[in-house]
């Protein structure tokens, strides 16, 4: 199998579009998208500008058609005045309705001013009328007060009444134009919006169609590749790290530098397997030597300890032995009675060791741990023992059994250095051994012996030191509780929650 891929995605064809399109790249997408929203955020720019361009001519509409509603109700307003000094003929009415002419009139003269040109001209005509109309009123007023002028009052009366009406028909034909212009610029703003959105879909559309086939084509472009990519990383997979790819003639920069970064990636595995096989090999002639070490540490260690025993027990009974041996042989001649003192102290010693040795073997007989759990290998070596020392043994065990093979032997060998002191040391009649098996296992062994000062444990003697060594190898401790004359109690923890947190 060729062990080299190509990342050729054009073959032979060489036209215009293949040579440019393969020059496409990541970075390209980029400014596609960059440019597609420029020209979207363009076209919205000239749209709100069209849009706000449209919407003066509305506002001017609106206002103007406001601006008149304000009049009409202003020339209602006197209207109602002129018929209530009419109807009364006081001097207040007739003020009021002059205040309201005066108003309607300065409406008038600024709606002159602000209002577009087409609008001055019936402006202008209807501040004519609306003049005619004050003057009629003040001429009326001038009248009433004059009884022998009735028939004028009378004439000046229906003028009035003439020109309010021409007054108020100004007033509703503008009101009916500036709604009618306004009607008209909102429906011009419309079809401007909508010519303009029209437009501005298409180039959206046309954008968007010329953006997707860029797209497409560089996808496709740039698929094979990716494809030929993922068939070399699927081949590493199956341990062929001597997959390359031929970069070779691809102008995408993006696909050049991935395809040498994956050379450079199986170069390294194909570099990392021969040094891990290196160094396997070397792993395992060093377990081969820590293992031999090892061994040779703990026969060592075992050597030392049995030698600690025989120098702290048996020798110290035999050299009191062989001093009893001396006295005992130069008293024979002059003092024969006190021999017999000696000889029963000799005996006693010789009992003595022999408890030492005895103790000392029940130690060195191997207990099988393969095919017998912690708590019968403890219960079958602890029945002889205590039978041979006159010890009451009290036995108990609660739980399942969840320790491995190496906590149970770092917790037997404990129990085991902890029983042989009570023999020793503690001249104990009864021994309680209890375990209770769970995620924290205690065993606990107590006396009712002699007891003793912990802090009076000579410096020689290393039993507490090697249980502290092998239960911490085994994730546990002891506690040690003891007094003179209360007896000794040793605890010991194997804490196998931690395991179960690791494990989850």
């Amino acid at each position: 199998m060729d062990a080299t891929i190509s990342l050729r995605t054009f073959g032979p064809r060489n036209n215009w579009f293949s040579k440019h399109l393969r020059r496409f790249s990541i970075g390209s997408f980029r400014w596609i998208v960059l440019f597609l929203g420029i020209s979207v955020l363009g076209l919205f720019i000239v749209q709100v500008a069209s849009l706000r361009t449209g919407l003066q001519p509305v506002e001017h509409s609106l206002d103007y058609l406001q601006e008149m509603q304000a009049f009409a109700q202003q020339a209602f307003t006197a209207r109602l005045a002129t018929e209530q000094f009419l109807a009364s003929s006081s001097l207040d009415a007739y003020t009021q309705a002059e205040q309201s002419f005066e108003a309607m009139t300065d409406s008038i003269e600024q709606m002159i001013w602000l209002s577009p040109p087409d609008n001055r001209y019936a402006l202008s005509r209807l501040e004519q009328t609306s003049s005619d109309y004050l003057n009629a009123f003040r001429s009326l007023h001038n009248t009433t007060s004059n009884s022998e002028a009735a028939e004028s009052r009378q004439a000046i009366h229906h003028q009035l009444m003439a020109t309010g009406a021409a007054f108020e028909q100004q007033v509703a034909n503008m009101l009916q134009q500036s709604m009618a212009a306004a009607t008209g610029s909102v429906l011009v703003l419309s079809r401007l919006a909508v010519d303009r959105s029209l437009i501005l879909l298409v180039m959206l559309a046309a954008l968007f169609c010329v953006s997707l086939a860029l797209v497409f084509a560089m996808t496709r472009h740039n698929a094979y590749a990716l494809q030929q990519i993922g068939v070399a990383a699927r081949r590493i997979t199956l341990e062929q790290y001597d997959t390359r790819i031929d970069v070779t003639g691809e102008a995408n920069q993006d696909m050049v530098h991935l395809g040498m970064a994956f050379n450079r990636l199986a170069e390294t595995l194909q570099g990392a397997l021969r040094s891990e096989s290196a160094a396997n090999q070397q792993n395992q002639l060093q377990l081969l030597k820590l293992a031999r070490q090892e061994r040779k540490t703990a026969v060592l260690e075992e050597r030392q300890r049995i030698a600690r025993e025989l120098h702290d027990s048996v020798k110290q009974q035999l050299f009191s032995m062989a001093l009893s041996t001396s006295a005992a042989i130069n008293l024979l001649d002059h003092a024969p009675d006190h021999v017999r003192t000696y000889l029963e102290h000799i005996q006693q010693a010789g009992h003595q060791a022999q408890s030492e040795m005895t103790a000392l073997v029940q130690e060195l007989v191997p207990v099988s741990m393969q095919d017998k759990r912690l708590d019968e290998a403890l219960h079958m070596y602890l029945i002889p023992l205590c039978e041979i020392h006159h010890i009451k043994l009290l036995w108990r065990v609660d739980g399942t059994n969840t320790l491995t093979l190496a906590q149970e032997h770092a917790v037997f060998r404990a129990v085991q250095e902890a029983v042989a002191n009570v023999v020793r040391h503690s001249s104990a009649t009864v021994l309680r051994v209890s375990i209770n098996f769970g995620l924290l296992t205690h065993v606990i062994v107590e006396d009712n012996g002699s007891g003793f000062v912990p802090d009076a444990i000579p410096s020689t003697s290393t039993g507490l030191a090697l249980m502290h060594t092998r239960l911490k190898r085994a994730g546990g401790h002891y506690n040690l509780e003891t007094e003179p004359g209360l007896g000794t109690r040793l605890t010991i923890l194997i804490d196998l929650r931690r395991a179960v947190l690791a494990h989850l």
